[in-house]
C-alpha cells in the first residue's frame, strides 16, 4: 500500500507542471480505472465509437510514456474506453507535448 501511495505521489509531482486541456464534445460517462482505457497510437479503434473529448497537453512531461499515461488518465476521467493519441512531440531537450481523443466504443 505504501509503495502505491509513493508512486502515485511521484506521478502527481512529475505531472504537476503539465498543462492539460480537455474539451468535452460528447456525453461524459462515469470515470473508469485508467488501466481499462486502451491506448491507440495514430490509429482508430476497430469499433464503432463516439468522441467524448479532445485532450491537449502542453508540455510538463519528461518521458513520452508519462505523457501517454497522463492522456490515458484524462480519458479515464471522462469514462472513455479508448484514448487515441494523435500527436506526440518533443519540446526542447527533454519535454513532451501532444494531443489525443477520448473515445467510447459502442457495445
Amino acid at each position: 500500500m505504501m509503495k502505491k501511495s509513493l508512486v502515485g505521489c511521484l506521478v502527481m509531482a512529475l505531472s504537476a507542471c503539465a498543462s492539460h486541456s480537455v474539451s468535452v464534445v460528447g456525453k461524459v460517462y462515469p470515470a473508469v480505472e485508467p488501466k481499462r482505457v486502451v491506448v491507440y497510437l495514430n490509429q482508430q479503434p476497430d469499433c464503432e465509437f463516439a468522441v467524448i473529448a479532445h485532450i491537449q497537453v502542453e508540455g510538463g512531461y519528461f518521458k513520452r510514456d508519462s505523457l501517454i499515461a497522463g492522456m490515458r488518465q484524462q480519458a479515464a476521467d471522462v469514462g472513455a474506453s479508448v484514448v487515441e493519441v494523435t500527436d506526440v512531440q518533443r519540446v526542447g531537450a527533454a519535454e513532451y507535448m501532444g494531443s489525443a481523443r477520448a473515445l467510447k466504443c459502442s457495445d
